[in-house]
Formats: structure tokens, sequence, C-alpha cells
């Protein structure tokens, strides 16, 4: 799944890839100044998916105007 959000500041895209497994396991792929929003992204993904290996990747791409940090 991916969807992308789109604003003055810039696009915000996320992507998930999702394979069977027993448990769940989760693993982010995140700029470093995103990593503060990991344990929501965790709770918010345990809360819908049971088990699985999750990969959650998150773009950051900020317009020529907005400030990168």
């Amino acid at each position: 799944a991916q969807g992308q959000l789109i604003t003055n500041q810039g696009i915000l895209s996320i992507e998930l890839r999702c394979v069977n497994q027993r448990f769940l396991a989760i693993q982010f792929h995140l700029p470093d100044p995103w990593r503060s929003v990991e344990s929501l992204l965790h709770q918010t993904i345990a809360e819908v998916i049971q088990r699985g290996k999750v990969d959650v990747w998150l773009h950051v791409q900020h317009t020529d105007s907005s400030d990168p940090h």
C-alpha cells in the first residue's frame, strides 16, 4: 500500500509492504527527523495488523520554499 500527502511545504509519501509471518514484525525506514513518530506508527499499525512482516518507508520531499528541518 502507498499514499501521498501534498502540502505547500512538500510531499510526504508512505509505503507499506507486508508478507505473511506468524508474529507481527514491523521494520521502519524513516528519515532521521521523523524517528520520533516511530512508536506512534507502530501502535497505529498494530491496531490494524495482528501478524506478518511489515516494512514501512517514509519519504519527505520538501518544496524549494520550505525549510528541510
